[in-house]
């Protein structure tokens, strides 16, 4: 059986949001641009990831 793959040249792909939650790594946010954000824009142009911190614990959001 064969698959067909389809290929979005870059102009037709969508500006896409990746958001992670950080809750409880120990990760600084110059590690997460240095290993996350930087290498998928760089791969991904049109993908961004942005990082929100849970700062209140159990709290939540």
């Amino acid at each position: 059986m064969e698959t067909e793959k389809t290929v979005l040249r870059q102009e037709e792909r969508k500006p896409t949001v990746i958001r992670l939650l950080q809750d409880g790594a120990t990760m600084t946010e110059e590690e997460i641009q240095t290993l996350v954000q930087a290498p998928v824009k760089a791969k991904y142009p049109h993908l961004t990831v942005e990082l929100q911190i849970n700062t209140k614990s159990d709290e939540g959001l």
